[in-house]
Protein backbone atom coordinates (compact mmCIF):
# COMPACT_ATOMS: atom_id res chain seq x y z
CA UNK A 1 0.00 0.00 0.00
CA UNK A 2 2.89 2.34 0.76
CA UNK A 3 4.25 1.90 -2.77
CA UNK A 4 0.87 2.71 -4.30
CA UNK A 5 0.22 5.87 -2.28
CA UNK A 6 3.60 7.43 -1.65
CA UNK A 7 6.07 5.82 -4.06
CA UNK A 8 7.75 7.98 -6.72
CA UNK A 9 6.90 11.19 -4.88
CA UNK A 10 3.15 10.66 -4.91
CA UNK A 11 2.85 11.46 -1.20
CA UNK A 12 3.04 15.20 -1.80
CA UNK A 13 0.45 15.08 -4.54
CA UNK A 14 -1.80 12.99 -2.32
CA UNK A 15 -1.43 15.56 0.48
CA UNK A 16 -2.32 18.39 -1.93
CA UNK A 17 -5.33 16.41 -3.12
CA UNK A 18 -6.45 16.02 0.48
CA UNK A 19 -6.02 19.76 1.01
CA UNK A 20 -8.12 20.40 -2.09
CA UNK A 21 -10.91 18.18 -0.83
CA UNK A 22 -10.68 19.80 2.63
CA UNK A 23 -10.97 23.23 1.00
CA UNK A 24 -14.03 22.00 -0.86
CA UNK A 25 -15.65 20.91 2.41
CA UNK A 26 -14.90 24.27 4.03
CA UNK A 27 -16.43 26.09 1.06
CA UNK A 28 -19.49 23.81 1.24
CA UNK A 29 -19.90 24.71 4.91
CA UNK A 30 -19.63 28.44 4.14
CA UNK A 31 -22.41 28.46 1.52
CA UNK A 32 -25.31 28.56 4.04
CA UNK A 33 -23.44 31.16 6.12
CA UNK A 34 -23.03 33.42 3.12
CA UNK A 35 -26.63 32.90 2.05
CA UNK A 36 -27.70 33.98 5.54
CA UNK A 37 -25.61 37.12 5.17
CA UNK A 38 -27.24 37.85 1.82
CA UNK A 39 -30.70 37.56 3.35
CA UNK A 40 -29.89 39.52 6.52
CA UNK A 41 -27.76 42.34 5.15
CA UNK A 42 -28.99 42.81 1.59
CA UNK A 43 -32.55 41.57 1.26
CA UNK A 44 -33.68 42.39 4.82
CA UNK A 45 -32.36 45.95 4.59
CA UNK A 46 -33.28 46.41 0.90
CA UNK A 47 -29.71 47.41 0.06
CA UNK A 48 -28.95 46.78 -3.64
CA UNK A 49 -25.24 47.57 -3.25
CA UNK A 50 -24.85 45.00 -0.48
CA UNK A 51 -26.83 42.51 -2.57
CA UNK A 52 -24.47 42.88 -5.52
CA UNK A 53 -21.39 42.65 -3.31
CA UNK A 54 -22.60 39.58 -1.45
CA UNK A 55 -23.77 37.85 -4.63
CA UNK A 56 -20.28 38.49 -6.03
CA UNK A 57 -18.82 36.93 -2.88
CA UNK A 58 -21.17 33.97 -3.32
CA UNK A 59 -20.02 33.55 -6.93
CA UNK A 60 -16.37 33.67 -5.78
CA UNK A 61 -17.14 31.07 -3.10
CA UNK A 62 -18.65 28.73 -5.69
CA UNK A 63 -15.64 29.27 -7.96
CA UNK A 64 -13.32 28.34 -5.07
CA UNK A 65 -15.51 25.33 -4.28
CA UNK A 66 -15.27 24.05 -7.86
CA UNK A 67 -11.53 24.77 -8.11
CA UNK A 68 -10.78 22.90 -4.88
CA UNK A 69 -12.83 19.89 -5.99
CA UNK A 70 -11.26 19.75 -9.44
CA UNK A 71 -7.75 20.07 -8.04
CA UNK A 72 -8.32 17.32 -5.48
CA UNK A 73 -9.97 15.06 -8.03
CA UNK A 74 -7.28 15.55 -10.67
CA UNK A 75 -4.43 14.93 -8.25
CA UNK A 76 -6.13 11.89 -6.71
CA UNK A 77 -6.70 10.39 -10.15
CA UNK A 78 -3.03 10.86 -11.02
CA UNK A 79 -1.87 9.28 -7.76
CA UNK A 80 -4.25 6.37 -8.33
CA UNK A 81 -3.20 5.80 -11.95
CA UNK A 82 0.55 5.96 -11.31
CA UNK A 83 0.17 3.82 -8.19
CA UNK A 84 -1.62 1.15 -10.22
CA UNK A 85 1.12 1.30 -12.82
CA UNK A 86 3.87 0.85 -10.23
CA UNK A 87 2.03 -2.10 -8.69
CA UNK A 88 1.66 -3.73 -12.12
CA UNK A 89 5.38 -3.25 -12.76
CA UNK A 90 6.18 -4.78 -9.37
CA UNK A 91 3.93 -7.79 -10.02
CA UNK A 92 5.37 -8.27 -13.50
CA UNK A 93 8.93 -8.02 -12.19
CA UNK A 94 8.26 -10.63 -9.53
CA UNK A 95 6.55 -12.95 -12.00
CA UNK A 96 9.42 -12.75 -14.49
CA UNK A 97 12.29 -13.17 -12.00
Amino acid sequence: MRLATSGSGRGGRLALAGAGFAGHQVAEALVPVLLGLVVDRAIGRSDPGALLGLLGALAALFAALILCWRTGSRLTTGVYAYGEHDLRLLATGRALH
